[in-house]
């Protein structure tokens, strides 16, 4: 039976962006522990010749072809220009966001 370590659920926190208190931490330890675990039972069981099952509503998406109108490619072009000029921070024609890694932008 697995057991994560508070080091390890700081270590899933700090990934997830999550802030955890240290009293919280033998709690989410054992929560966590608990979902692994029942992952790990899933993957035991004999799944030979059970049918794959994608959707179980029975609605299928419906796709539209991919094209695009020269005269909504020039107004969407005009429209992103107008977008990246509103964001505080932008270089050339993108938006420039926190970092989710940890640098500076």
């Amino acid at each position: 039976m697995l057991k994560l370590s508070k080091k390890e659920v700081k270590k899933i926190a700090e990934l997830s962006r999550l802030k955890i208190d240290d009293k919280n931490l033998e709690y989410y330890s054992l929560e966590i522990s608990g979902i692994l675990n029942y992952v790990e039972q899933l993957n035991k069981l004999d799944t030979k010749g059970v049918e794959v099952v994608g959707n179980i509503s029975g609605i299928n998406s419906v796709f539209r072809l991919d094209k695009q109108y020269e005269g909504e490619a020039k107004q969407r072009t005009g429209l992103a220009k107008i977008l990246v000029k509103l964001v505080p921070f932008s270089e050339g024609n993108f938006v420039k966001v926190k970092s989710v890694f940890g640098k500076k932008v």
